[in-house]
């Protein structure tokens, strides 16, 4: 009878966590649906946005004014490698993507790190060379 008893106390003390969960997920379900919908599909709970360690991680990667941020993107090949290469329009894409429709549309969107910038050689490069070899038939010509 007591392991019975203790059980009981136990599911009792369990049901209450999931309630309380539930409750948790319905309020921010709630919130969510009354948000701003110029949001358009973004949202963070003020029960997050005072938290202490999100404060600390928008201090690491928002400027002090909270008008520019960064996004680190880490791949799990090598950065030099011409599959991260081709990953850069992708996600400038993808960037593009996110923003349409919302308050940051017309926002200044730049990316960079090593892989950004020897895509941003290849391309260059690329152009360069099929300059080259155009003025070189034509001057052949």
């Amino acid at each position: 009878m007591k392991q019975l008893r203790k059980g009981l106390g136990q599911s009792t003390s369990g049901l209450k966590q999931v309630s309380g969960g539930l409750t948790s997920a319905s309020n921010y379900l709630a919130d969510l649906s009354s948000s701003n919908p110029s949001m358009a599909g973004f949202y963070i709970p003020d029960d997050a946005l005072k938290n202490p360690d999100f404060t600390k991680a928008m201090n690491t990667y928002m400027s002090p004014d909270r008008k520019m941020t960064t996004l680190d993107v880490v791949f799990n090949i090598n950065p030099y490698d011409t599959k991260a290469l081709d990953q850069i329009k992708p996600i400038k894409d993808a960037v593009e993507r996110a923003v349409k429709g919302t308050r940051l549309e017309n926002a200044e969107v730049g990316v960079g790190g090593i892989t950004s910038t020897y895509a941003d050689l290849r391309d260059i490069s690329d152009q360069d060379y099929n300059r080259t070899v155009t003025l070189m038939l034509i001057g052949i010509a």
